[in-house]
C-alpha cells in the first residue's frame, strides 16, 4: 500500500495531541483522543495493506502479515523497554509498584498489558499509572489482540467471499463492538482498556478504506467534481481538524470512551477518507508546518514510546511541575523519538526491504525474548543496581521477606515456644514482617496474611473480597492454632497524608472528620467486634495496634538528590505530634471501648516509639524508620522488636 502523506498528517497530529496531554493533563483535558485517531488510521493501513496483497495465497498472506507487524512492532518497542528498565533500575526506588511496571511490561510484549492494568488498577486513569513506565503499552496491546484475529477472517473473506461481503462483515463486526462499548458503559463495567469495547474504532478505518478504494474504483472518480468541489473538500477536512484539536480540550473522561470517543472516531474517519482525494500541499499550504507534522508523523511511533517513559521518569525524580519542566519533557521525548527513528525505526524498515520475511521474525523474536529477559533482570537486581539511598541502604529500608499463609513453626527450648501469632491486615501487615522474621528465634510460630485495602481500618467495613479473605484466615487459624494465640490485626486506621503518587491537602485531612460516614464506621466496628468476640470465645487472644503515625510525604520518594525537589514532598516528611492527637484520640477511644468488655483482647500501641520527640518524623537521624508516608520501614521495625515481644510475652504468660 502506498503511503499516504495525509496519512503522516493527521498521524502527527495524533501524537502531538498525546504528547500535550501528558505533559498539561488538566489543560489539553482529552488528548489521549489522539489513540482514537491513531486507532482509525491503523484500521485503515491494516486492512488496505491486506487488500493490496489478495493475490497472494492465503497462508502468505497469513504469515507476512504476522511477520510484518512482529518486525515493525517489537525493535523499537525493545529499544524503548530496555532503555525504561535500566532507568527504573537506576533511579526509581524499589517498592511494590515495580512489580506492577514489570508485569505491565512483559505484559506489552505478549499482547496484554490492557488486561494486566485492568488488574492492577481497574483502570487506565488511576493515578498510580502516572508512576509505571509501561502504562501506554495497553494501546499497543489492545491492536495487537484485535489484529491477531480480524486479519485471518479478513484475508478469508476477501479470498472466497462476494463483492461488498467484506463492507457488511465490518460494518456489523463495528456496530456490535460499539453495542457492547455501550451497554458495558451503561452497566458500569471497564470499557477504556478492553478490545470488544474499542475494536469498533479500528473497525472505522477497515470501513474507510472499503469505502474510498470503491469510491476511487468508479471511472474518473479522482477527480474532485465527483465527491464535492476541491476547495469544499479542503474546507471541510480543515474544519474537521479544528474539530479534533477543540474535542481535545473538552470531553470528559466519565463518558470516555462512549459516547466520548465517538465524535472523534467519526471525524477522524471522514479525514482519512478525505485523504484519498487531497494532497498533503492542498490540505497544508505551508511548506513549514507540513514538514513539520509529516516528520512527527513519521516517527509517531517511536514519540509515542519515548514520551510516556520521559514524563513517568521526570515525575519520578524532579516531578512534572512547571513549565519549564513540561517543556523540557517535550523535547527530550522528541530528541529521543527522533534518534529511534534514524537508529532504529528506519534501518529496520530498509533492512526488510532486503531480507526475507522469516529472517525479519526471527530477528523481531530474539530482540523481544533479549528485551524481556533484561526487563526481569533490572527488575530482579533493581535493589542492587539502584543509586538510590534506598539501594545502598536496603537493610534499613525494606523488609525481609517471608512465607504467607503458611504458619513458620517457631524454635524449640525458647521462652515462648509453643505460642503461635496469627496476622491478617492490609499493607500494615506486611510491612511488620522485620518484626515477624525475628519471633522465629524467639519460639514463636507465624502466620501471616496481609494484602492491602484489606484491614480492620474501623473507618469502613472489609469488602466483599475482604470478607471472603477473613473468612479463609479464620479457618487456618481454626485448623493450625490453639488455644491462647494471638489473632494480631494491623491495619491503617488514620486517614492518610499522602500516597506513593500523591500528597493530599494536609490541613484538609486533619481538620476533617476522621468517621464522616458514621454507618459505615458503627458497621465497621461491629464487624470487628463481632469477629473479635468469636476468636475470644475459641479461647484465643486478640492483639490490635493503635494508630501509628502518618506523614505528609513517601520518605522514599524524596530522599535522593534527584528527587529532593520533587513537588510530592513539598510539605516534608515530619509532622508536628501534636496534629496527629485529635484523630489519633479517636481511635483509642473507640479500640478501648471495644476492649473493655473482652478481657482476652489487648491494644499494642507503638505510637511513641515512633514519635517520642514533639516531632514525627520518617527519619531518626541518618536512619529511616518509614518507607513512605505511614508504612515502617525495617529499622522501624527494629525500633518496635522489644516492644512488641514484651507484648507478646505478656500475653502468653498471663494464659499459662
Amino acid at each position: 500500500m502506498k503511503r499516504n502523506k495525509i496519512i503522516d498528517i493527521l498521524r502527527g497530529i495524533a501524537v502531538t495531541l498525546v504528547v500535550l496531554y501528558h505533559s498539561f493533563p488538566d489543560t489539553v483535558l482529552s488528548g489521549y483522543i489522539g489513540v482514537d485517531v491513531f486507532f482509525v488510521i491503523s484500521g485503515y493501513v491494516i486492512f488496505g495493506t491486506i487488500k493490496s496483497r489478495s493475490n497472494l495465497s492465503i497462508k502468505e498472506q497469513w504469515v507476512g502479515f504476522y511477520y510484518r507487524r512482529l518486525y515493525r512492532i517489537i525493535p523499537p518497542l525493545a529499544v524503548v523497554a530496555v532503555a525504561a528498565a535500566l532507568l527504573n533500575a537506576l533511579f526509581i526506588p524499589y517498592s511494590a509498584m515495580n512489580k506492577n511496571a514489570l508485569f505491565t511490561g512483559l505484559g506489552g510484549f505478549l499482547g496484554v498489558a490492557n488486561y494486566v492494568i485492568e488488574k492492577q488498577t481497574g483502570g487506565y486513569f488511576e493515578a498510580v499509572g502516572d508512576l509505571n513506565m509501561f502504562h501506554h503499552m495497553w494501546s499497543l496491546s489492545l491492536e495487537e489482540q484485535f489484529y491477531f484475529v480480524a486479519p485471518i477472517i479478513v484475508i478469508t473473506m476477501l479470498r472466497y467471499s462476494v463483492a461488498n461481503t467484506s463492507l457488511i462483515v465490518l460494518s456489523v463486526g463495528f456496530l456490535v463492538s460499539l453495542g457492547v462499548c455501550g451497554v458495558t458503559y451503561l452497566m458500569n463495567g471497564a470499557t477504556y482498556l478492553s478490545t470488544p469495547s474499542r475494536a469498533w474504532e479500528i473497525l472505522a478505518g477497515g470501513i474507510v478504506f472499503e469505502l474510498s478504494d470503491s469510491v476511487c474504483n468508479f471511472p474518473n472518480s479522482r477527480r474532485s467534481d465527483k465527491i464535492l468541489s476541491k476547495s469544499l473538500l479542503i474546507f471541510l477536512a480543515r474544519c474537521l481538524i479544528v474539530l479534533i484539536l477543540i474535542l481535545a480540550f473538552v470531553i470528559p473522561r466519565a463518558n470516555f470512551p462512549f459516547p466520548g470517543a465517538i465524535l472523534p472516531v467519526i471525524m477522524a474517519s471522514l479525514l482519512v477518507f478525505a485523504s484519498s482525494f487531497l494532497t498533503a500541499t492542498e490540505l497544508v499550504p505551508n511548506i513549514k508546518f507540513r514538514n513539520c507534522l509529516l516528520f512527527l508523523g513519521r516517527i509517531s511511533y517511536s514519540l509515542y514510546l519515548w514520551n510516556w517513559v520521559v514524563i513517568v521518569f521526570i515525575n519520578w525524580t524532579i516531578g512534572l511541575d512547571g513549565l519549564s519542566v513540561k517543556v523540557l519533557s517535550i523535547c527530550a521525548s522528541v530528541m529521543l523519538a527522533t534518534g529511534s527513528w534514524f537508529f532504529v525505526e528506519k534501518p529496520t524498515i530498509e533492512f526488510a526491504k532486503k531480507t526475507e520475511p522469516k529472517r525479519q521474525w526471527s530477528y523481531a523474536v530474539s530482540s523481544m525474548i533479549l528485551a524481556m529477559l533484561v526487563l526481569m533482570l533490572s527488575f530482579r537486581f533493581s535493589r542492587e543496581l539502584s543509586i538510590s539511598v534506598t539501594g545502598r541502604n536496603k537493610i534499613d529500608w525494606y523488609q525481609p521477606t517471608i512465607p504467607v499463609k503458611t504458619l513458620i513453626v517457631g524454635g524449640i527450648n525458647q521462652k515462648l515456644s509453643g505460642n503461635n501469632l496469627f496476622v491478617f491486615g492490609d499493607s500494615h501487615a506486611q510491612f511488620y514482617r522485620g518484626l515477624f522474621s525475628e519471633l522465629k528465634a524467639e519460639g514463636v510460630g507465624v502466620y501471616l496474611d496481609g494484602q492491602g485495602g484489606r484491614g480492620f481500618s474501623l473507618i469502613k467495613p472489609l469488602t466483599q473480597v475482604g470478607k471472603t479473605d477473613l473468612t479463609k484466615f479464620l479457618t487456618a487459624v481454626a485448623s493450625l492454632g490453639k488455644p491462647g494465640d494471638v489473632v494480631f490485626f494491623p491495619a491503617l486506621r488514620l486517614p492518610r497524608l499522602c500516597d506513593y503518587w500523591i500528597a493530599y491537602d494536609k490541613e484538609a485531612v486533619i481538620k476533617g472528620a476522621l468517621y464522616s460516614d458514621l454507618q459505615a464506621h458503627s458497621n465497621a466496628v461491629r464487624e470487628f467486634n463481632n469477629v473479635s468476640t468469636t476468636l475470644t470465645l475459641k479461647g484465643f487472644n486478640v492483639l490490635i495496634d493503635g494508630p501509628k503515625p502518618v506523614l505528609p510525604a513517601p520518605a522514599f520518594r524524596c530522599s535522593d538528590w534527584f528527587n529532593k525537589s520533587n513537588p510530592i514532598g513539598r510539605n516534608g516528611i515530619s509532622i508536628p505530634r501534636d496534629e496527629l492527637h485529635g484523630h489519633r484520640n479517636n481511635v483509642m477511644e473507640v479500640l478501648k471501648t471495644i476492649a473493655k468488655n473482652q478481657p482476652n483482647m489487648f491494644i499494642w500501641d507503638p505510637f511513641k516509639i515512633l514519635c517520642p520527640d514533639e516531632t514525627c518524623s520518617a527519619f531518626e537521624g541518618e536512619k529511616v524508620v518509614f518507607f513512605d508516608g505511614d508504612h515502617l520501614s525495617n529499622y522501624g521495625c527494629q525500633k518496635l522488636k522489644e516492644s512488641f515481644l514484651n507484648e507478646l510475652e505478656h500475653i502468653f504468660i498471663q494464659q499459662e
